[in-house]
């Protein structure tokens, strides 16, 4: 363009010279022009052509130059009307003199419309009064003036403008001023920032709202980031103390058993740079206050274009799963002493029920005995007998398989009325606190084994204490959902009375506490306690369908928690036995079935001595076999727990099935839950006798089924 303009020029000056020169050969005489001659006029026609030429050349390079400004012009105007942004000029008071197409079309209007009407028209008042602001600013401004405002153009329609001005010619009074202002439109920009700070703020929000604990590390093993559940779990106040610290030198150093974690060891800070998941799944991490606690974690490595930048570690708190395990583990080697334990007294009550039963017999032979030495040597063996009878009960107390005696009692009423029992087993300086519940306690157990669990935890918070202290009872209520997390993995979601016995007395190390209800174990002297006393209050727990749960603290006391089921309403008791003892005998015929040899002939014994007739079998088979020759039977007494394709429980069923009204009576020397207490055959059960009995047990038991109707005979 300059190029064009220096060729112009020159043009111009030489069409000047020329024409001097031709109006000074004008001015002079025709005759001074005939006095040069022909050879001079040539040469001026000549030049005269020339420099005609040269015109008409120069002529033709302004229109050409003319053109080409023409066609820059065309494309200046076009380039600023389609601008990616929209332009203004306009003065001080933001009269507008010029404007571009795409600020019309960010507008939604005409160039005609807004050089017509201007820009104000256009926007809100609020956003109006922000244009003339800025163009007042802009005007007093040396370097121009920037400004973003978010406008409302219409009811659905809001956008966010840029505003950048500068003032075109500084050196004019105000009033002669103008500015151009670039306009920009940033509301996509914005939506996008905005869209980027809404989802870091959810990622912010889901990292602080995790229970997990999760941290970035860099390639060289430094916190990056903490969430809010870690930072809380490794003991910290805020991310800050945590930021650019060295992992594993803060919270990995050291292993669970005390030996130094080498760093080159760490799992976690060897995979820092490899491309691959790490998974522990019961580490120690170590928190600011020095103690350590375990946890399940995951570290996954951070990815930029294919490249390892950082690995993000997740952990959780497994303490609670541990202590569930080792509960879960408990339960489970209860549950096989259990059986051991239910097994052995099972033979033991058989041995038991043969050496009383005998002894009762031998008693009733013995008509005189001068000295009486005889008699007390029975009288000796039946209380070691007795003694061996009540062991087997705690033992099978303990495996859950003893027969229950159910009643619906109110826990906080129960405790009161045997406070005076309780407090009589109490040393002087040991002080009984009974808090009263809030409202009714009801539940369904067995008051007298109830009452007997309530006494031996007395007794050991008694022993505990031995040089006085505190013993508090109290009873409230809880109700354990099913998203919930059980006190103990066999407790089932509902509601539970909890009976709370605390002492203040010596408490447990950790190690004992952990073994304080199984079977024979105990930290008292040798000879002064059976360890039976806890496990049989653990397994009536349990068989009443709740849990104990034990606590104690070396130095500072125990808590020992009797978890039972609330009775729900209008759940009764089960009929009691309101059998009278020392019934006398009687001459009907009954069908006894036993497999233990010893124990069907001192049971034969006894019943042919109380004027029954007896059939006796060993088993079930033989049972059927004299059913089914249609013998006329008053009573069927058989064995539960018996070998053969059928039990005493099946072959009751089945008989009562044959003999209308049959009379039952059951006995064992072990309970499963399905034959717990002499439950009456109204509630869909059979009566049933526990082992070891005597003659006078049987007989009152014989009586009290018998009287209850009349005989059956076989169905026609």
């Amino acid at each position: 363009m300059n190029h064009r303009r220096s060729e112009t020029s020159e043009a111009g000056n030489s069409s000047r010279k020329l024409r001097a020169r031709a109006e000074e050969l004008l001015r002079q005489s025709v005759d001074d022009i005939y006095d040069l001659g022909k050879v001079r006029v040539k040469e001026l026609v000549q030049e005269l052509r020339v420099h005609q030429i040269e015109l008409e050349m120069q002529n033709e390079d302004l229109l050409r130059s003319r053109s080409e400004l023409e066609e820059a012009r065309e494309q200046y105007f076009d380039l600023y009307d389609n601008a990616p942004v929209g332009y203004i000029i306009s003065d001080g008071l933001g009269n507008i003199s010029s404007v571009n197409r795409k600020l019309a079309e960010m507008l939604d209007t005409t160039k005609a419309e807004l050089l017509k009407r201007g820009f104000a028209p256009f926007l809100r008042q609020d956003d109006v009064d922000f244009f003339y602001i800025h163009c007042r600013k802009a005007i007093q401004a040396e370097k121009g003036h920037t400004g973003e405002i978010g406008l409302t153009l219409s009811e659905d329609r809001a956008v966010f403008f840029r505003f950048d001005s500068l003032l075109l010619n500084p050196t004019l009074p105000d009033e002669l001023k103008s500015i151009r202002t670039t306009i920009s439109d940033l509301t996509e920009q914005k939506r996008a920032e905005a869209a980027l700070r809404d989802r870091e703020q959810r990622l912010e929000l889901i990292l602080a709202s995790t229970g997990e604990g999760m941290y970035g590390m860099d390639l060289a093993g430094r916190f990056t980031f903490a969430n809010r559940a870690s930072i809380r779990m490794l003991g910290y106040r805020d991310e800050q103390e945590l930021l650019g610290q060295d992992v594993h030198t803060l919270i990995h150093h050291t292993r669970r058993d005390g030996t130094v974690h080498a760093k080159e060891d760490c799992p976690i800070y060897q995979a820092r740079c490899a491309n691959k998941v790490v998974h522990l799944d019961d580490e120690t991490l170590w928190r600011a206050d020095g103690s350590s606690f375990p946890v399940d974690y995951r570290s996954h490595p951070m990815l930029s274009d294919g490249e390892v930048v950082g690995t993000v570690v997740s952990f959780s708190d497994i303490r609670e799963r541990k202590e569930k395990e080792a509960q879960l583990r408990q339960a489970q080697k209860m549950e096989v002493v259990g059986q051991l334990t239910g097994g052995i007294a099972h033979d033991f009550n058989n041995l038991l029920t043969v050496i009383l039963a005998n002894l009762g017999l031998l008693g009733d032979e013995i008509v005189s005995d001068a000295g009486g030495s005889a008699r007390e040597l029975i009288n000796d063996a039946l209380s070691a007998a007795r003694d061996g009878a009540e062991l087997i009960q705690r033992l099978l107390a303990f495996s859950r398989k003893q027969p229950l005696q159910v009643q619906r009692i109110d826990v906080g009423e129960f405790v009161r009325n045997i406070r005076r029992f309780l407090r009589r087993t109490l040393r002087e300086d040991i002080e009984l606190r009974i808090g009263r519940a809030d409202g009714a306690s009801p539940v369904l157990v067995d008051p007298r084994l109830f009452e007997s669990a309530l006494l031996n935890l007395v007794v050991n918070a008694r022993d505990a204490m031995p040089e006085g202290g505190t013993l508090k009872i109290e009873t409230s209520r809880k109700c354990i959902g099913a998203d919930a997390t059980a006190p103990d993995p066999e407790v089932a979601p509902g509601k539970y009375i909890i009976i709370t016995v605390r002492d203040s007395g010596i408490g447990m190390s950790p190690e004992d506490a952990v073994h304080a209800i199984e079977p024979f174990f105990t930290t008292k002297e040798r000879g002064k306690g059976s360890g039976l006393g806890l496990s049989m209050v653990y397994g009536f727990a349990k068989q009443s369908g709740g849990s104990l749960l034990l606590r104690s603290v070396l130095g500072e006391g125990t808590t020992v928690l009797l978890l039972l089921p609330e009775a729900a309403p209008g759940i009764q008791d089960n009929d009691r036995d309101q059998t009278p003892k020392n019934q006398p005998g009687g001459s009907e015929t009954i069908l006894l079935v036993e497999d233990e040899s010893q124990v069907r002939n001192v049971a034969k014994r006894i019943l042919t001595g109380l004027g029954y007739k007896v059939i006796e079998v060993e088993n079930a088979a033989a049972a059927r076999k004299v059913c089914e020759e249609e013998v006329a039977l008053d009573l069927l007494f058989s064995d539960i727990v018996m070998p053969g394709d059928m039990n005493g429980r099946e072959l009751a069923r089945w008989a009562s099935q044959r003999y209308s009204g049959l009379k039952v009576l059951l006995t064992t020397g072990v309970t499963s839950d399905e034959e717990t207490g002499e439950l009456p055959t109204k509630h869909g059960r059979f009566p049933v006798l526990r082992k070891p009995y005597m003659k006078a047990e049987l007989a009152a038991a014989l009586r009290a089924v018998l009287d209850g109707g009349p005989a059956r005979r076989p169905r026609e």
